[in-house]
């Protein structure tokens, strides 16, 4: 407050995720044009960088001393996936698809970029530490469906020409881990997203139009 530089320092921390990631896939053929698929994995997210050992913040407010840091003991983002699926061809360039997918998460992690993160605030009198934190379970699951067909019945040149179509619908749950937050939506997860399109192939030229559409999601 006089003038006087407010000198800084160096910290470093240390993070190791040694993750188990078992997987099971099925695929049964029948016929050429039919496939059914299963498939269970685990999967993990670790924190990002700025969460696990972010520099150190120091802000001052009525006598109160509060410190921002990350948190290298923040645990990775477990999942445990599950998809089932049917696939139907035909013998004109086209084919269809429905899916199932279930997704369980433990040690959710809110805002998994350049935020907090469910962050804590710990401490005694004037000086607090307020550092992100791991929150509860989360689940999603939903229904997905594809098909896509190109015209290759019609007179040349317009044998090129086709369609195509895709739609997604998922549900998403998520305990932070916070009395009162039980039950959440997953961040940046849409309800709803849909994609369309014609499009054109032929001798090495292709030319798409198309249209993606997602309905809206919790951003922050």
């Amino acid at each position: 407050s006089a003038g006087n530089d407010v000198a800084g320092y160096f910290q470093n921390n240390h993070t190791v995720y040694n993750e188990p990631l078992p997987s099971i896939f099925f695929n049964y053929r029948q016929g050429d044009g039919t496939v059914y698929r299963a498939a269970l994995w685990q999967s993990y997210t670790r924190p990002s960088l700025y969460q696990l050992g972010s520099g150190s913040e120091i802000s001052i407010s009525d006598g109160v001393t509060t410190i921002t840091r990350g948190n290298p003991d923040l645990k990775s983002i477990k999942a445990t996936n599950f998809d089932i699926s049917g696939q139907w061809s035909n013998n004109n360039g086209g084919y269809a698809s429905v899916a199932g997918f279930f997704k369980h998460l433990s040690h959710y992690i809110y805002d998994a970029g350049g935020e907090q993160a469910d962050s804590s605030t710990t401490g005694q009198g004037t000086v607090l530490y307020q550092t992100p934190e791991n929150g509860g379970n989360a689940r999603v699951y939903g229904v997905e469906l594809d098909t896509h067909q190109k015209f290759k019945f019609l007179p040349d040149p317009f044998d090129g020409l086709g369609v195509g179509f895709n739609a997604t619908r998922q549900n998403t749950h998520v305990n932070l881990g916070t009395p009162g937050f039980g039950n959440e939506e997953m961040q940046s997860a849409p309800k709803f997203m849909a994609n369309a399109e014609v499009f054109y192939e032929k001798n090495g030229f292709s030319l798409n139009l198309s249209y993606h559409y997602t309905s809206a999601w919790l951003a922050n």
